[in-house]
């Protein structure tokens, strides 16, 4: 019963952050060019419009359909953030502490990842729903199926498709051409054409992402950690497979950085790669804090952790300024 309360009161959690995220109005850096998108899909046969249109074509057909229905662009954005939203918290349920990983989440994944990058939020709530499912066991066209789905949002999530195989293959020579193969599709296939004009808001126009050096950084950390101290993760098969792998794409995203011309390529890598930070800071306590009170203690550290990154990106962040205040459609005014 206490179980069912518990599981019951995050879900409800996670339902408030779905209307946080989805009915949010006015905020995220490319809130225009949404806007944009939308007005000018108005009047478009759906048929031509899905298939026809730059963007993937499940974004078009939910705008399609807000626009037959009457709605706003609101409806959009709370169909978005649902795949998101469910997909956070099969991630956070995984975790022993998962008020913890949804600290964890909530600086850069949920505020502005969430509530900014719209399209590539949602296919990053049908990655993390795969990754729950290889982690629990199930076929990995499961895996396949949801990271397809992703990719009718935001079609740089392809690159994990081969990239997840890993977490099956016993021989290294395979693991090692899987991923090689992965970032070539990355580079040259995936990741570029996905740099358009709908990525001003948080992309220079030299096609640099402010702060990309930091937020992958951030992920290179906890990827360091974990492949360091592995012996002290409490993990199944599965978990020391996907997240392991999820480990070495940190570190060669950070050993990649300087090399890249537009950082951008890797900028958008590393917000897949985000969740490596939930799965290593919700469990470090549990590693190194053998007694309770070194619990407690790397909790605590966790906690003002995150509060020190969202305050420095709300305080420093060159485009912060689009993201607050925070507006609600229930609360905006007319």
């Amino acid at each position: 019963e206490i179980v069912a309360r518990g599981s019951a009161i995050l879900w409800g959690g996670g339902f408030a952050l779905l209307l946080l995220i989805g009915l949010r109005f006015e905020v995220g850096g490319d809130w225009s060019n949404y806007l944009d998108i939308f007005r000018r899909l108005r009047g478009q046969e759906m048929v031509s419009a899905v298939f026809g249109s730059r963007q993937e074509p499940a974004y078009v057909f939910i705008n399609l359909v807000a626009l037959r229905l009457g709605a706003d662009i609101w409806l959009v954005n709370l169909l978005c953030a649902l795949p998101f939203t469910y997909g956070l918290f099969r991630i956070c349920r995984q975790q022993p502490n998962p008020w913890l990983a949804l600290v964890i989440a909530a600086p850069f994944l949920i505020i502005v990842v969430g509530m900014g990058y719209t399209r590539q939020a949602a296919a990053m709530g049908f990655l993390m729903i795969g990754l729950s499912k290889i982690i629990e066991r199930k076929p990995p066209i499961q895996f396949i199926l949801w990271t397809l789905a992703g990719a009718l949002f935001h079609r740089t999530v392809l690159i994990f498709v081969p990239v997840m195989f890993v977490a099956g293959v016993k021989n290294k020579f395979l693991s090692y051409a899987l991923v090689l193969f992965s970032l070539i599709l990355a580079y040259f296939v995936v990741l570029p054409g996905a740099i358009d004009q709908y990525g001003t808001g948080y992309i220079r126009q030299t096609y640099n992402a402010a702060g990309a050096s930091v937020r992958v950084m951030m992920n290179v950390i906890p990827a360091v950690i974990l492949l360091v101290f592995k012996d002290r993760f409490c993990w199944g098969p599965e978990e020391k497979a996907v997240w392991r792998t999820f480990a070495i794409l940190c570190i060669i995203a950070g050993l990649a950085l300087p090399f890249i011309r537009s950082n951008v390529i890797i900028d958008r890598l590393a917000i897949y790669l985000i969740p490596m930070q939930i799965f290593v800071y919700a469990r470090i306590g549990y590693c190194f804090g053998l007694v309770r009170r070194g619990w407690l203690m790397w909790t605590v550290g966790v906690i003002l952790y995150s509060a020190v990154v969202l305050y420095v990106w709300l305080n420093h962040a060159v485009n912060a300024f689009a993201w607050l205040p925070y507006q609600n459609y229930i609360t905006a005014p007319d």
